[in-house]
């Protein structure tokens, strides 16, 4: 799997046989993760998005979204752990900005876990930036999140 042409990524919306891969990273990637069944109803929200990195049948990371009204709410963004720290979160976020300002939005906004250092570097170099805390937000352990956004 490591010898993909990371410069032949392609970022797209998800089609339904993506979804399996997707289950398969937020396994490995995301605290709690989310089931296989959740993630398929997720998909069918009709204000859920899913973006893909893509190449060669194989889906390197994903960001799952909702869309309400003028904002979009970012749920989860992570990379198949053979595919990290070369730019495909970035280039999902970027891809993501991109689609949500040509649909005029307003804003995007998130939660990462106050000890996610690595993503709350990735989000400031995006341009998001530090908007509030929820107080014991996640579990397992028991942790803060930071709430950040990026206006549009």
């Amino acid at each position: 799997m490591n010898d993909l042409d990371i410069n032949r990524t392609i970022y797209r919306y998800f089609v339904k046989d993506d979804l399996k891969q997707i289950a398969e990273i937020e396994k490995t990637s995301i605290n709690p993760p989310w089931s296989y069944n959740a993630i398929c109803e997720f998909s069918e929200c009709e204000t859920s998005r899913i973006l893909v990195a893509y190449n060669s049948e194989v889906v390197l990371g994903y960001i799952t979204y909702s869309v309400v009204l003028d904002e979009v709410q970012i749920a989860n963004v992570a990379v198949h752990s053979s595919f990290r720290r070369l730019g495909i979160a970035k280039n999902l976020l970027k891809t993501l900005y991109a689609n949500s300002k040509a649909n005029g939005m307003g804003i995007i906004t998130l939660e990462v876990r106050e000890s996610n250092e690595a993503a709350k570097r990735l989000y400031s170099r995006c341009g998001y930036i530090e908007a509030g805390r929820r107080k014991n937000y996640y579990k397992s352990p028991n942790e803060d999140a930071i709430l950040m956004n990026l206006n549009l």
